[in-house]
């Protein structure tokens, strides 16, 4: 429970860094074309973002039972945010990662891959969209799909390893709790005799 409550706060973390980043992105960085959809995308992100934060504050996670419906909703908020932005090569294509990073940290791998697979059908639904795709569609396209299956293993390795440590460390901590109360008992026992 202790790694779950610190994963949320992180992962909320994230989420609103993403957003806020997104803001910037579209508003002041010369994005002039269907600027009203971005941020109307990045809105409904924000109202996701803010249930997700009161649930975090309130010690819970928010939608925790259907974790592959929200990995479904991110595959659609980021693909929706590539498309109406500059498609395969947009910097929203990196939200993907984002995602996978917050999935891994909370939850199992096989989630993590599942949600991969979600993020790799929408963004091939972008090239979908292309009448013609060029070299760099198809290189952008390839090496995005590879990069999407490093950062998922190497995330899921690197939570496991986190959450493998987390657990040794409170098992030792109560390890050490009840050889303490035992030496205090003992200390007690000398003492009176």
């Amino acid at each position: 429970m202790q790694w779950e409550l610190a994963a949320e706060s992180i992962t909320v973390r994230i989420r609103w860094f993403g957003l806020c980043v997104g803001y910037v992105l579209v508003n002041f960085v010369g994005r002039e074309t269907n600027q009203p959809f971005l941020n109307s995308i990045l809105t409904l992100g924000a109202v996701y973002a803010l249930l997700d934060s009161w649930w975090s504050v309130r010690g819970r996670v928010f939608l925790k039972e259907w974790p592959l419906l929200i990995s479904g909703m991110e595959a659609v908020f980021i693909s929706l945010l590539c498309y109406f932005d500059d498609g395969l090569h947009s910097p929203f294509r990196f939200y993907y990662f984002l995602s996978l990073l917050v999935c891994a940290i909370r939850h199992s791998a096989w989630i993590t891959y599942s949600t991969l697979s979600l993020h790799a059908i929408g963004y091939t639904a972008l090239v979908l969209n292309y009448s013609q795709l060029n070299r760099d569609d198809l290189s952008s396209f390839v090496l995005t799909q590879v990069f999407l299956i490093w950062v998922t293993w190497a995330s899921t390795e690197l939570a496991n390893l986190v959450k493998t440590a987390t657990k040794r460390l409170s098992e030792l901590n109560q390890e050490l709790q009840k050889n303490q109360t035992t030496l205090e008992e003992r200390i007690e026992v000398r003492t009176q005799e």
